[in-house]
């Protein structure tokens, strides 16, 4: 039994990724039907930006979207991309979200507010050639999947960011090292005479002792704190980041700089964009613009 669902599976995935014309139609078809949907990705900040030029055209599509994840990540994708209205969020609870489990009453109480829609892992779909599994469910064509934004950082600089700019040298360097698993280690230190800016203390992994904080601007929620820190990315003469949710946020803009990255050694299961560097656990220097 196992050996025909396992052939069953394998024959899912190839179709996926040999016809995906076909695939994606036969879901815009599907959804067709409904007037609301809740779409429920992976969790993380990238995850949730990854969908954002798919979710501005269901948008036309729909009354009604809410994507069922952390609602402070979604906030920020919403606000930095200026999501249409009709488009909101439902908050996974506190739960370990890289089980892709669902309880069966938690599908219950959601599915009141519109058809379920499960992604990736969540929805039992081949986890290839990303992000087009998400843009093939959602009934989207996925070369819409590396579409880059414009953004107008004024807008975004609140009272704290600009006390900050203002203090600070013309340039600084930006270290985002963080991922969900682990703080990344550099061998030996940076060598630079630019002031750092820092995440928390992701500085320290380059042996850099001496770096602001950005969490020291004190923001009243996540949200602004992660908007915060897209703001003092963008603005930065030198970025060193690792793959985690903020890089993939980043990326989506055309005046993200030269980015110097931190990568795991996994294979990814985000933007075909992120292809331009290699998952094996390097340090690599790449531009997306």
């Amino acid at each position: 039994m196992k050996l025909f669902e396992d052939i069953g599976t394998k024959t899912k995935y190839y179709f996926w990724y040999l016809f995906p014309f076909i695939v994606y139609n036969y879901y815009r078809f599907k959804w067709s039907y409904y007037k609301k949907i809740i779409i429920i990705p992976h969790g993380g900040l990238g995850d949730i930006a990854v969908l954002v030029p798919a979710l501005i055209r269901l948008a036309t599509q729909f009354d009604e979207i809410n994507v069922f994840c952390n609602s402070e990540y979604f906030e920020v994708i919403k606000i930095l991309f200026k999501l249409p209205t009709n488009i909101n969020s439902i908050h996974f609870p506190s739960q370990n979200r890289k089980e892709y489990l669902l309880d069966t009453e938690l599908l219950k109480s959601i599915g009141e507010k519109g058809h379920i829609i499960k992604l990736g892992w969540y929805g039992k779909d081949p986890i290839i050639n990303f992000p087009n599994c998400f843009f093939l469910k959602l009934g989207i064509n996925p070369k819409y999947a590396n579409e880059k934004y414009d953004i107008k950082l004024p807008e975004f600089i609140n009272k704290e960011v600009s006390e900050f700019l203002k203090q600070t040298d013309k340039e600084y360097i930006y270290v985002n090292l963080t991922t969900s698993e682990e703080l990344v280690s550099f061998k030996n230190e940076y060598k630079t005479n630019l002031p750092y800016v820092s995440y928390d203390d992701s500085a320290l992994a380059l042996g850099v002792k001496k770096f602001y904080n950005v969490n020291n601007l004190n923001p009243d929620s996540i949200h602004i704190s992660i908007i915060n820190n897209v703001v003092l990315c963008l603005k930065a003469a030198k970025v060193i980041i690792s793959d985690a949710g903020l890089f993939n946020v980043v990326i989506k803009f055309n005046n993200c700089p030269d980015l110097t990255v931190v990568t795991r050694n996994h294979n990814h299961s985000h933007n075909n964009l992120l292809y331009k560097i290699k998952f094996n656990g390097t340090i690599q220097s790449c531009s997306f613009n």
